[in-house]
């Protein structure tokens, strides 16, 4: 499980995985207006995979939104915000049921 907590500077990293209270906690607001499209990011596919993913984790459909954004974004860019193999990797870095 990989939580996220946005003390301090939230922007500065908003993903780090070391802190792990935002995230699971249902009662927690976003840290700042347009939170996801600050998280909607390639370098932050396996938070954002791992988060999306997880069915306990009340913030879940923010993280699934955010895989929407940056894979919409490529399509209707047409692949000039991130490559296809880029986007081909994202998607398959998914986990799968067991």
């Amino acid at each position: 499980m990989r939580i996220v907590s946005f003390q301090n500077s939230p922007m500065k990293d908003p993903c780090n995985p070391q802190k792990v209270i935002w995230a699971y906690d249902s009662k927690a607001l976003c840290p700042v207006q347009d939170f996801n499209l600050a998280v909607a990011d390639l370098s932050l596919a396996e938070v954002i995979l791992d988060i999306a993913s997880d069915d306990e984790c009340p913030k879940q459909l923010l993280f699934l939104q955010c895989a929407y954004l940056i894979i919409g974004d490529a399509v209707r860019s047409n692949y000039k915000t991130y490559r296809r193999y880029e986007i081909v990797s994202f998607r398959n870095k998914q986990k799968r049921p067991h």
